[in-house]
């Protein structure tokens, strides 16, 4: 899934998949900077959750 921010002069995706950072090359321009958020333990959290 990508959401767009809209911001006035600095709009930006964000992409939320399962294993995005696997296929990061695909998304990024090495000539930028970026944040990369992620969390380990969530997966057991949702996991928990459905049981």
């Amino acid at each position: 899934m990508q959401l767009q921010v809209q911001l006035e002069e600095h709009s930006y995706p964000i992409y939320i998949e399962h294993h995005a950072l696997d296929r990061i090359k695909n998304y990024l321009d090495p000539n930028r900077k970026y944040a990369i958020v992620t969390d380990d333990g969530l997966p057991g959290v949702l996991q928990f959750a459905k049981t």
